[in-house]
C-alpha cells in the first residue's frame, strides 16, 4: 500500500513538471477593456492591470488574418511603461522610436506582441525589452522596422510561435537593423530565434539564451537564425539559409555550436555575430514549413 502510495506521488509530480509552465506570469491588479487605441506620450506604471483588446481594436476574430485588427496601444518617441498585462492586444503595441517595454507580458496574441517603428528614417533607435514574457505568438513576438537597435533580456516565452524577433523583409524602407538577446529562455514549437536581412548589414548577438523541449518536435525551436534576402515591396519570402540550434553557423548567422550545450535546452552562452532580419507576414506560420506565409 506504501509503495502503491509512494508511485502515486511520484507520478503526480512528474505529470505537475511536464503541465507547469516555465513563465511566471503575475496576478492582475485590475482589467481595462480596451475599445479605441491608447496613444502612450509620457512614460507609466501600469500596476500589473490587464488590458483586453475590445471589438473596437479586434474588428472581429482575434486572428492573424484578420485585416482590420488595430493596435492596443501606440507608444511616443521616448516612452517606458512598465508591469502590463496583455490579452487579445490586437495588433499589439507599437513603438514610434525610442521606447522601453519592461516587465510586459503577452497572454494570447493575435498579431505580434510588439512593431518597433520609427518616426525618421535617418534616425538610430532603441527598442528595449526588459523582462516580461509571452504565451505564444501566432506570428511574431517582436519586429523592427526602424532603424537602430532592439535589446531582448529576460525575456521568457512557452507556447507556439513564428519567430522572437525579425527584420522587416519587404517594407519600402531597409536599413541595418541590430538585435542583441540576452538571458531569454524559449519553449515551443517554434520556427526560428531570429530572421536577418543578409543584403542590408543586419546584425545579431546571443547570450544567456535557453531553448527548452529541444528533444520533442512538439516544443523544439527549428531554427536559431534563418537569413533573408530583404526587399521593398511586398512579395512571398523563402530563407536563403537555416540553422539548427545543434550546427554552426555561417555568414549573416555565425554562431558556434561548440559554444551551446543541448540537453533538454539548449543554451547559447556566447555568440555575437552579424545576422539578418526576416518578413512582414500577414499569415498563420505554418509549423510544417520553413518559411513563414505572407
Amino acid at each position: 500500500m506504501m509503495i502503491l502510495f509512494i508511485l502515486f506521488v511520484i507520478t503526480f509530480v512528474q505529470i505537475g513538471q511536464l503541465n507547469a509552465g516555465i513563465c511566471k506570469f503575475p496576478n492582475p491588479s485590475k482589467s481595462v477593456t480596451v475599445q479605441s487605441m491608447m496613444t502612450v506620450s509620457a512614460s507609466a506604471d501600469y500596476n500589473n492591470t490587464l488590458f483586453v483588446g475590445g471589438s473596437g481594436i479586434l474588428n472581429g476574430a482575434c486572428d492573424v488574418k484578420n485585416g482590420k485588427l488595430k493596435y492596443l496601444m501606440t507608444l511616443k518617441n521616448g516612452v517606458t511603461i512598465k508591469n502590463a498585462i496583455l490579452d487579445t492586444p490586437g495588433l499589439g503595441i507599437y513603438c514610434e522610436g525610442n521606447c522601453v517595454l519592461e516587465n510586459i507580458y503577452y497572454k494570447r496574441l493575435c498579431y505580434h506582441a510588439t512593431g518597433f517603428g520609427y518616426m525618421s528614417t535617418s534616425t538610430s533607435y532603441t527598442y528595449q525589452v526588459i523582462g516580461g514574457a509571452g504565451q505564444g505568438s501566432p506570428d511574431k513576438y517582436f519586429t523592427q522596422s526602424g532603424k537602430g537597435t532592439t535589446i531582448i533580456k529576460n525575456f521568457c516565452a512557452e507556447g507556439k510561435y513564428g519567430k522572437l524577433w525579425c527584420s522587416c523583409g519587404n517594407c519600402p524602407f531597409q536599413t541595418a537593423r541590430t538585435v542583441q538577446i540576452s538571458n531569454t529562455v524559449l519553449k515551443g514549437p517554434g520556427l526560428s530565434v531570429v530572421s536577418l536581412n543578409s543584403n542590408y548589414g543586419d546584425k545579431m548577438s546571443i547570450s544567456g539564451l535557453t531553448l527548452q523541449g529541444q528533444k520533442s518536435s512538439s516544443t523544439k525551436t527549428k531554427y536559431i537564425c534563418q537569413e533573408y534576402k530583404g526587399l521593398t515591396y511586398m512579395s512571398a519570402m523563402s530563407p536563403q539559409s537555416n540553422y539548427e540550434p545543434t550546427k554552426s553557423g555561417s555568414g549573416t548567422c555565425s554562431y558556434s555550436a561548440s559554444a551551446k550545450k543541448l540537453v533538454s535546452a539548449l543554451k547559447a552562452k556566447e555568440a555575437a555575430h552579424p545576422i539578418l532580419v526576416n518578413k512582414w507576414t500577414n499569415e498563420l506560420w505554418d509549423k510544417s514549413s520553413d518559411e513563414d506565409k505572407r
